[in-house]
């Protein structure tokens, strides 16, 4: 079975010759290091379901060190809410 993972290091990272490992390309795509810049007051919504974007990726001590975020972490709406399933 593949997975985004798969899919990233056969074709996404390949698309970047200097990047030299699927982690390195994560790291780089990362929004992690912009958190504490943020000086705009933000809504940021996620989902503990989302496939693409695993909850663990929005580390809970980067955002709430930034008084310009409000985290809103919802159960269900995997990446895109299909408002069907409302």
């Amino acid at each position: 079975m593949y997975s985004w993972k798969h899919f990233e290091e056969r074709f996404v990272a390949k698309a970047f010759p200097e990047i030299t490992s699927i982690q390195e390309y994560y790291k780089k795509a990362s929004s992690v290091d912009l958190i504490d810049k943020v000086k705009v007051p933000s809504l940021i919504i996620h989902s503990y379901d989302d496939p693409i974007v695993p909850i663990d990726c929005l580390p809970r001590d980067c955002y709430e060190r930034n008084e310009n975020l409000i985290v809103a972490l919802t159960k269900k709406g995997s990446h895109i809410l299909n408002f069907q399933d409302c």
